[in-house]
């Protein structure tokens, strides 16, 4: 991507934008940044001469980036936020007349051109808040209590222009501030300038559903992706006080990341469009060496990674855990203009056909000739044929685009020992695309950019394809891999973890192996590492590389916490032996033993299940299931569910502090929406039932708040368990871990500790399934108890059942992200079940 930021001098060293400007800069995109004071730019020719996919505006009301951003929009190029949604919240006084118009909870508001004006007010709206009407960052806001007070204000105002005069709203004194990227929500709370009497540290701050429609509705209204919003909670509810276009993403974490990410997103889609034919003037051909006429300002250079492939490193992919909240809907969610969320239809989500034919067609076609050494295999000489790939994954998340995974099924080309992973990633706009299909189907190889055995990209239709471990957004991923030589950084963290776990530094290590073990496109991979000793002992650690490593570093810490929490030494937990006598076992702890954090690779490292080196792990999910020849008389496995229970107890007490949040019940509430559309698109006929089902659950969600929340992992489930030989198991990944609700994790295991054929009744599965379901509640309540805090355990129940029918949903939806038609029987089994939860929830049957 080529880009270009509009700064004006104030924001010359604020982190937004600069610090984003630079993160895309190292991911291999080229980033102008124009100083509208300090440099010219032809812009009457920039809709021939400018190469950039997008603008970016951080500048002042009123100064000069502004009609430089709206003459690129005139140009028919692509800028973010849109220019007239900018220029529509730059003038408080258009941004107030355009809210009140559209019933959004925005305070009366009053235009005065000089301060002397503004006694003209009426009385009975004292006080007032006075502020100038192109104003930012808080500058220049007075509270005036009554028209005494105005004429001191008259020094203070000189020279701010026009002024604009609200009712002052009472509230508790804080800043309650919503931040917007791309649709994901971002709750904070921050000081006041008006009250500095409250001492308070900013902070992330949970999102209720109805602030989360309130600011989608505020998106919506103005027709903007990047933008803050901030409220005042009054005596009749949330008032809107102000909406800022690029704002300073304060206290939301990861803020540089996620916007950097947005940005790239927003982009594609406007080339895209402009691809199709969406620009208002035509560009001339030749445009890609015009760069030079378009006299901008200082360039970030193209680090020398990627400019040594001849291309540019791509977008990142979205994390999965984040503390933001999703808005409802995809591009724009239903929310009506009084703020109240609303089911957008699913065909508006769904129009276009996923073209996964025409991909694997597309994507054979290119892997052969990528591969071709000149032998035509009997063909006559006619090119390389497809190459035999099997489908081994279809994933498509709203905004994300579609990933397919194959699996060579041919060995020939590489040496008949293993079937490489290829993966293809089809960009969101091009899903748009009337005419993917022919797109696809004519893609040369010719037109795509990169190496191979690599990644290559053709950007005309958003196409890139990467043979593992290569991927465009775990550029880590390679090094992840090389455990030589000896002295390498991969090498040096392993060599330090063996000698930390054998507690002898004097041991050489003699040879290294990795091998994955699960692998996430664009998100995350599992690794195993064999670490052999000279001592002919072989260790087993585990890697897990994140696509950002500052999520690398949040789990690695929170991890170290964890185990400095266990309330045993740490000499005792060293793997398979305890010092004082080496014949018996160790008794593995809750969490995996931290090793090391390889910063730069964004690679996490520890010891799972207490080290068991020599083998014996047992997943959760074989460990904690039924067994397949399952009878009405069979028991569940009673004390390895107690060990999951206490183990689950444990963490939920441990009161290490987590840096995050995880999702709350009004955040699950705007996902089940989410969840719904999507199956009510796929399965019609239970469109009704699953509205019926998805009303009450998302009320109930919305109800279900706790008053102290704790470290929570947020993900839990039998598959995210290692059991070693014991009935207590290890719980890992902590990548969705924060401060939050016990009962969400309680809810998700219960979810997903159901069997498949539970409605069916087949086999016994619910007379299992009800003896597993008490087994644990029943362990995890005495285990809380036994730790002296049984007030966790208040409602718990309750909203236990509200998540545990939150994730049947979700899971219900999966085939549907999974690009597959969904079967009626399972989605109506799913709303029985979720009827169940809900019965359960309101204080009926617990059964």
């Amino acid at each position: 991507m080529r880009l270009c930021f509009i700064v004006e001098d104030c924001y010359r060293h604020d982190k937004m934008p600069l610090a984003v400007a630079r993160r895309l800069a190292e991911w291999g995109h080229h980033v102008d940044v124009f100083e509208p004071r300090g440099s010219v730019t032809r812009i009457s020719e920039l809709a021939y001469e400018s190469t950039h996919d997008a603008w970016v505006l951080k500048t002042v009301s009123g100064g000069p980036g502004m009609s430089v951003l709206d003459a690129v929009a005139a140009s028919g190029l692509t800028t973010i936020n849109d220019a007239r949604a900018v220029r529509l919240v730059r003038d408080k006084a258009v941004a107030a007349a355009v809210a009140r118009r559209t019933s959004l909870p925005f305070p009366i508001t009053y235009f005065a051109a000089a301060p002397a004006l503004l006694p003209q007010i009426p009385a009975e709206h004292y006080p007032i808040l006075v502020k100038p009407s192109g104003g930012s960052s808080g500058r220049a806001v007075h509270l005036v209590r009554d028209r005494a007070e105005l004429a001191d204000l008259v020094d203070p105002l000189a020279g701010e222009g026009f002024l604009l005069a609200q009712p002052y709203v009472p509230n508790p004194g804080v800043d309650f501030k919503v931040y917007s990227i791309a649709g994901e929500l971002y709750a904070t709370v921050q000081r006041s300038p008006l009250h500095p009497e409250v001492t308070i540290e900013g902070h992330p701050a949970p999102l209720t559903t109805e602030v989360a429609a309130l600011t989608a509705a505020v998106g919506d209204v103005f027709g903007l992706d990047l933008y803050g919003v901030d409220l005042l909670q009054g005596p009749d509810g949330w008032v809107v006080v102000d909406i800022n276009d690029f704002p300073s993403f304060r206290h939301v974490p990861d803020a540089v990341l996620l916007v950097a990410r947005c940005i790239l997103r927003l982009a594609a889609a406007g080339s895209a469009r402009r691809t199709r034919g969406a620009a208002v003037i035509p560009l001339r051909a030749g445009r890609e060496t015009a760069h030079e006429g378009a006299g901008l300002g200082r360039g970030l250079p193209m680090p020398a990674a990627a400019a040594a492939t001849g291309g540019s490193r791509g977008v990142p992919g979205p994390s999965v855990s984040r503390p933001g909240v999703s808005r409802p809907g995809v591009s724009r969610p239903g929310v009506s203009r009084r703020g109240v969320s609303t089911l957008a239809p699913v065909e508006r989500r769904q129009a276009a056909t996923v073209p996964v034919a025409a991909l694997h067609q597309a994507v054979g076609r290119l892997v052969a000739a990528l591969e071709d050494t000149g032998d035509d295999g009997g063909r006559g000489g006619s090119g390389p044929g497809p190459a035999a790939l099997r489908v081994v994954s279809v994933r498509r998340k709203p905004g994300r685009g579609l990933t397919v995974c194959y699996r060579r099924q041919d060995r020939r080309r590489s040496g008949g020992t293993s079937r490489p992973l290829v993966t293809a990633r089809l960009a969101e706009p091009a899903l748009g695309d009337p005419c993917i299909d022919e797109l696809l189907a004519s893609a040369a190889p010719a037109e795509f950019r990169g190496c191979w055995p690599g990644i290559v990209r053709c950007p005309q239709i958003g196409l890139s394809v990467q043979a593992f471990p290569h991927d465009v957004d775990l550029p880590g991923l390679p090094a992840a891999f090389a455990t030589s030589p000896p002295d390498g950084r991969l090498a040096t963290a392993l060599t330090a973890a063996a000698h930390a776990v054998l507690g002898d530094v004097g041991v050489p290590v003699t040879e290294m192996r990795v091998s994955p073990v699960r692998y996430q496109p664009g998100t995350r991979c599992v690794l195993r590492y064999h670490v052999r000793s000279a001592t002919a002992e072989e260790l087993v650690f585990f890697g897990k590389l994140y696509n950002d490593p500052a999520d690398a570093a949040v789990v690695h810490g929170l991890t170290q916490r964890l185990w400095a929490a266990l309330d045993r030494p740490l000499d005792r937990l060293r793997p398979l032996r305890r010092p004082d006598d080496p014949a018996a076992p160790s008794v593995p702890p809750v969490v995996p033993r931290p090793l090391a954090l390889v910063e730069d690779l964004g690679l996490v490292l520890t010891e799972v299940a207490g080290g068991a080196h020599g083998g014996g792990h047992v997943t959760g999910s074989a460990r904690l299931g039924p067994s397949r020849r399952l009878c009405s008389a069979a028991d569940p496995p009673r004390a390895a569910l107690a060990g999951t229970a206490a183990a689950l107890a444990w963490m939920h007490t441990s009161r290490v502090t987590p840096e995050r949040y995880a999702p709350s019940g009004p955040a699950y509430a705007a996902r089940v929406s989410e969840w719904s559309q999507a199956l009510a698109g796929a399965v019609p006929e239970l469109a009704g039932q699953l509205g019926r089902v998805t009303r009450r659950l998302t009320e109930t969600l919305a109800r279900t708040e706790v008053e102290s929340p704790v470290l929570v992992h947020g993900a839990f489930k039998p598959s995210q368990l290692v059991f070693c030989g014991t009935d207590q198991p290890v719980i890992t990944d902590l990548d969705g871990a924060g401060l939050g609700d016990p009962a969400l994790d309680v809810g998700y295991f219960l979810a997903y500790l159901r069997p498949p054929a539970l409605d069916c009744d087949r086999g016994g599965t619910r007379t299992w399934y009800a003896a597993a379901r008490d087994a644990f509640l029943g362990a995890y309540l005495a285990a809380l108890a036994s730790r002296g805090v049984p007030d966790l355990r208040a409602g718990l129940q309750r909203r236990a059942s509200a998540f545990e029918a939150a994730v049947l949903l979700k899971i219900a939806s999966r085939r549907v992200r999974r690009v597959s038609s969904p079967r009626v029987d399972e989605v109506r089994a799913a709303v029985a079940g979720i009827d169940r939860c809900l019965e359960r929830s309101a204080g009926g049957r617990d059964g």
